[in-house]
Parts: structure tokens; sequence; C-alpha cells
């Protein structure tokens, strides 16, 4: 189906938990009991990819937004759950779900008589799993209209195939299969699920299915190559000293070869067509159908129909934030809650939203040129370690945080070119984040671990960096704010958020924000980068030398999200710290879709998530409780919008509805669990696409194939 399911770690997660409820009750005997397990395992992971599908399907939100965006909001029903059902055992910090019942354990089996280990039980239901997958695709009339519809959906169409329908099975599918993830180790050895639960499991599942070309064959002996690289690395390292990240930089760096083909079978794309009783698709009339078409040679690209929309007026922009800091003025007065106007919380999200934005600026940069790249959060976290061998002095970090994810772009870039299928959605499309991780924990271990306030997992104190404002403006406008005057005071607020004790890094960060705008969509070298990506074989026959602008702007792309890396160790913490990113590249690929591709929106989106972190970390679950007021104003804005500007009644009344559910929650509660606080960014931004009104568009050759001299 070409969807990017990045989910899978936090359906698995919920799914898992969900499960092990069910399955510690004990409502069956013995072997009995694991088969509800399982069901609820399927349904509820099912239903968690499902959310993502629906929000495809109906509002156009983007799979890898949503996807991203739930595998966050995942953790906070299990912590909920936990708390609420769990049991703490004697002498242990923890809670986990109640113990399943000896008789539903599953011993394992040997493969070899004297072997000392296990094989899972359980092994046997991915077999079969992996089987019924392959009849299913390969052998049914369903298979072949998945296949149909992620090869060419107007082909999909043309053969009577409910394109939204197969997409939100596709996805209901992956999250149910997903949902079985933890079976075998759970009945085979944890037997309970608690916060020591393994995690990163998804993410592991993805890079094997990318590395087993969506073969199940090929995904089986990937899954044995990583298995074996696992326990061989605690072998390396006693008998030869081997660090064992150096086994899984191996296992991160295995690179696919090859072409993806549907074997034995016409391309789906002539098939297709030619079953509906039309000429396969390259033999097409001239003209305009559904959008601009680009006739070369035999190939043709086809830019997908975009509404057309009137441009705002540079004058008409203001009033947008005008209103937004009437209504915060507003909310301020009605509940008291100072945090969510005062000048110290723009502040801090102005920083914690420049990583992220640095990450979505590097992916719009290489999606830009045509390359999908989904490793932003692997060159982020080269960029935290910058040059572990001298990691002491500001130079030195400065100039080493963006250089050391470049090289690794380079790296990827050049696999690229050795295979161009490499840089596509039907397969790996960006390096893996394993990869870069490992090489940021060996480097770690090797280099810091000697220094004085170093360790193998944290670098010693860097110095900081110089911190920038326009003097003069501090006081008077502090003097303002104190003031609480309406309106007045939160502009002031602001404003010395904007102008007062900004990193040297942060304005940095802006001036590339402006930058990329002004170098992309105002010169003739961005025009040439773009070209590559909304039509790489028309830009070959103006002279266009598509692969050295792929190269340049995958090679900025890994550049900007290391340096995006280097901002949380030279300014969010000052020091190295394995792990330091916590996901933020994956939360700017979200803010780049979010954005539109454009970096004003790239700002926008990760504005949105740094506000609404800084919120919760400055005030709390009271002042996000503050924030259920604005949301639920919002959300009646955007549906008396829907209805009265673009007269979509069904969901403009749904946004209406939800926001009076909001306003009401506000006002029985008096504050926010928690558990929620540490995904409400994440919430707000769902709420936020869910009824906004949808126009995102990609560049029209994203990620499809190309190779040089094919439009000759």
């Amino acid at each position: 189906m070409k969807l990017f399911n990045i989910g899978v770690d936090g359906q698995y997660r919920i799914a898992a938990f969900a499960a092990a409820l069910v399955a510690g009750q004990g409502w069956l005997p013995g072997g009995l009991n694991i088969v509800p397990a399982m069901l609820v395992a399927m349904l509820v992971g099912g239903f968690w990819a499902g959310i993502a599908g629906w929000l495809k399907v109906t509002r156009g939100v983007s799979e890898v937004i949503s996807t991203i965006m739930l595998n966050t909001i995942s953790a906070g029903p299990v912590g909920w759950g936990l708390r609420s059902w769990g049991t703490r055992a004697e002498g242990s910090n923890t809670r986990n779900t109640t113990e399943i019942p000896a008789s539903s354990q599953l011993d394992g089996f040997k493969l070899v008589a004297d072997a000392p280990n296990r094989v899972y039980t359980l092994l046997v239901l991915a077999i079969l799993v992996g089987i019924v997958y392959w009849f299913v695709i390969n052998r049914t009339r369903f298979g072949f209209d998945v296949r149909a519809t992620g090869e060419s959906e107007t082909a999909a169409v043309a053969s009577g195939v409910k394109v939204p329908r197969m997409v939100l099975i596709a996805m209901i599918a992956s999250g149910a299969v997903a949902g079985l993830i933890s079976m075998p180790a759970f009945f085979g050895a944890d037997h309970s699920y608690g916060l020591n639960f393994r995690e990163g499991v998804g993410f592991i599942g993805i890079g094997i299915a990318l590395s087993g070309r969506n073969h199940p064959v090929g995904i089986a002996f990937a899954a044995l190559l990583w298995s074996w690289l696992e326990k061989a690395s605690d072998g390396l390292q006693l008998q030869a000293g081997v660090s064992p990240a150096l086994v899984y930089i191996i296992r991160g760096r295995h690179p696919p070869r090859g072409r993806h083909r549907l074997r034995g079978r016409r391309p789906i794309r002539a098939a297709a067509g030619a079953e509906a009783g039309h000429p396969p698709a390259r033999h097409r009339h001239p003209g305009r159908s559904c959008g601009m078409t680009l006739s070369v040679g035999t190939e043709i690209e086809t830019a997908p129909a975009t509404p057309a929309t009137r441009r705002i007026p540079f004058w008409a922009r203001p009033p947008g934030p005008a209103a937004l800091l009437v209504v915060l003025s507003i909310i301020r007065m009605i509940t008291g809650q100072d945090d969510i106007s005062s000048s110290g919380t723009p502040g801090a999200a102005l920083a914690r939203a420049m990583p992220p934005a640095l990450a979505g600026l590097g992916g719009l940069w290489s999606e830009r040129a045509g390359v999908i790249n989904i490793g932003l959060e692997g060159m982020m976290i080269l960029g935290t370690g910058g040059r572990p061998s001298a990691p002491s002095t500001v130079a030195r970090g400065w100039e080493s945080s963006a250089p050391s994810s470049a090289a690794h772009s380079v790296g990827w870039c050049t696999r690229w070119r050795q295979s161009p299928s490499a840089s596509t959605t039907s397969s790996p499309v960006s390096p893996s984040t394993s990869s870069p991780r490992e090489v940021a924990s060996y480097l770690a271990a090797r280099f810091f671990g000697d220094l004085k306030g170093g360790s193998d997992v944290q670098s010693p104190p860097l110095p900081s960096l110089p911190r920038v404002g326009i003097p003069g403006l501090s006081d008077p406008l502090k003097s303002v704010e104190d003031k609480g005057w309406f309106f007045v005071s939160e502009l002031a607020a602001m404003l010395r958020a904007a102008t007062t004790d900004l990193s040297l890094l942060t304005v940095i960060a802006l001036l590339l924000l402006a930058g990329t705008r002004w170098l992309l969509w105002r010169t003739a070298f961005g025009l040439r980068v773009r070209s590559c990506g909304e039509s790489p074989v028309a830009a070959e026959t103006l002279g266009i030398n598509v692969y050295l602008y792929k190269y340049i702007a995958v090679t900025a792309s890994g550049g900007l999200a290391g340096l995006g890396g280097g901002f949380l160790a030279m300014v969010a913490s000052n020091a190295y710290r394995e792990d330091q990113t916590g996901g933020r590249g994956y939360i700017g690929l979200a803010a780049m879709i979010f954005g539109n591709w454009r970096p004003g929106g790239v700002l926008m989106g990760s504005g949105l998530f740094g506000y609404m972190d800084a919120l919760q970390l400055r005030g709390g679950g009271s002042a996000l409780h503050a924030m259920l007021l604005f949301i639920g104003v919002l959300l009646l804005v955007i549906g008396l919008w829907q209805i009265l500007r673009r007269h979509a009644h069904v969901q403009g009344t749904i946004a209406i509805v939800t926001g009076v559910v909001v306003i009401v929650l506000w006002a029985v509660s008096d504050s926010i669990p928690g558990e929620v606080t540490r995904f409400a960014p994440h919430l707000t931004t769902l709420l936020v696409l869910a009824f906004a009104s949808q126009r995102l568009r990609m560049p029209a050759a994203n990620g499809k194939v190309y190779r040089r001299g094919e439009g000759h």
C-alpha cells in the first residue's frame, strides 16, 4: 500500500498491555487462555492503527504524522492502566499487571536436543502469519486490490477498487499484526506487563521489513540476521574485546540489494488499467485531465490536482496572531493561569521548538528534491555527539554537530546513487536510526569515559553559547507584562520572549528558516532543487543534473538535522547524553508535513509542539487544564468555519460537538492527570489536523524512482 505506519511501536505496546490484562484474569484454562489474549491484542492494535487510517481517508491527515503522534499518546493509557490496575511487587518500585496462570505459560522447545536455549513456542504464530500474508497478498483478489492501490490509485479506481476502504483495511490489518508482536515473549518469558517491558521492537520491525524487501521470506531471514548479530555481540565483547555497539552499527548499515518486482506478474499499473478496459497508464491522451501533465519521451509525470486557493495578502496576516493573543488574554483572565501567556512560556517554547524545527527543515530540503528522509532522528543523534574526541570547547562542538550528520547523509546518498531505488517508498528511504545511535554510543564510550566529568553515556559539560538580545527592551516590556492589561500584557510578553536572552544558536536557526524560504523559492538554484522533486524527468530535459541536486539537498538535510541535535547538546543541556533526542527527529518529520513542506509551516508546527511542551513543564496539569478552554474555543471556531465558508456540514458539526465536549471537561475538572500532560502536544496536533481544512500537497515526485536517461 506504500503507507508509512511508523506507529508500530505504540500499537505493539498498547496491545501488549490490553492482552496482559485479559490473560492475567485466567478466564479460560491452560492454553485456551492464550486465545482471548491474542484476539484482544489484535483488536486493540487494529483499533489504534485504525485511528490513523480513519484520519487519512476522512480528513486527509498524513499517516506519518498521526502514527508518530499516536506512538507517544499510547503511553498515556498504558501508564494510567498500570496505575489503576497494576500491582506492585514487594521490594519493587514498578507496577506490573497480574501474572498469568502457570498453566498458560509456555516453556518453549529446543530446535536441537542439546541446545542450551529454548525457542518461544509462539514462533509458530509468526510463521503462520507470514504464510497467511503471502497467500492473501499474492493469491487473492483482495491482495491484488491492495497492491494495485499502492502502485497506482488511478488504475485501482478504474478497476473498481474503493481506495479509502482499502487504505483503512490495510492500516487496521497492520495494527492487528503489530498487536501480536509481544505474544511470544509475553507467554514464553515475561508473563506480565510492566514499565520494564521491552520497547523499541516496533522500530526494529520496520527496519527488518525494509531489509526483507517486504516479503515474508526476506523478513524471516532479516530477522534471523539481526537476532544473530545481537546475540553475537556478547561473545565478541567477552572473547575479542569488541564493543557491542560495533555489531549494532553493522546491523543498522546492512544495505538491501536489488529491485522490487512482482514476481511472475504483470506490472500492477498496466494490469489494472487493462482490466478496466483502459490502455496502460503510460499511453495516455494529451491534454489536461485531473492535473498538469508533463510528457517527455515515453515517460509521463502527472502533478496531482490541487484546489485553487487565494493567497492571503501580507497586510492581512497580522490579524491572525492578534486574534490568538486576544483569545489567550480572555482565557488568562477567566482561568487565572498566568503561565499560558507569561514571557517565560513563549521563551521556553521557542527554545524547545528549535531542535524539531531544524530537523523538519532538513526533511524539507530532502523531500523538496524528491528523496523521502525518515532518518532525521538518527541524524540528530549524530549531531548530539558532535566531535566526541574533542567536546570541551564551544568552537569544536559548534563546528562538528552539523558536519558529523552531514557526513552520514553523504554516505546514505552514495548508497542511493549506487541503487537509485533506495530513495523511494518501495525500499529503505532513509538511513536507519539504530546505526547512528550506536555510532554515537560507541564514540561516547570510546572518548568520554576517561574524561573528567564524562562517562560512557555522557560528555563533560560544554561551555555555554553566547546569548543575545535587543538592549533596553527587557525591563520596560517586563513592567508592562506585570500590569496584567488585557491583550497589551500578552503582546509585551511575546515581544520580550522574542527579543531578550536568546541563544545565538536560536537566532541562527531562525535565520536558516528564513534563508531556506528565500533560497528555495526566490533563486534559480531553489527552482532546480524543487524541480527535481516535482518532475525529475522534465528537469533532466532542461539540462539539470538531477543526481547532483539530490546530493546537495540530502547533504543539507543531514547537516540541518545534525545542527538540531547539536542544539540539544549545546543549548538545552550543555552536554551530550545518550538518547538525548527523545524522538524529536520524528516530531520534526511531523512538523514538516504539518507545515505543508514550507519553512513557515515547519516553524508553526514546531512552535505548537514547543509551546505545549513548555507549558506542561512550567505549569503542569493546571496550566494544561486552562488550555482545554482554548482548545474547545478553537474547535468551535473551526467548526463554524467549516459550515459557513466551506459548507462541510458533517465535519463542522463534529468539530463543534467535540469543542463543546472539551469545554464541558474543562468546566467539570480542576486539573489534567500526569499521564495526559506528557502527550498533550501530540493530542493537540491530532485535534487541529483532524478538524482543520486539509490542503497538504507533497512534491509530486517525492519518493518516486528516478534513473538518469529514462526521459530519452
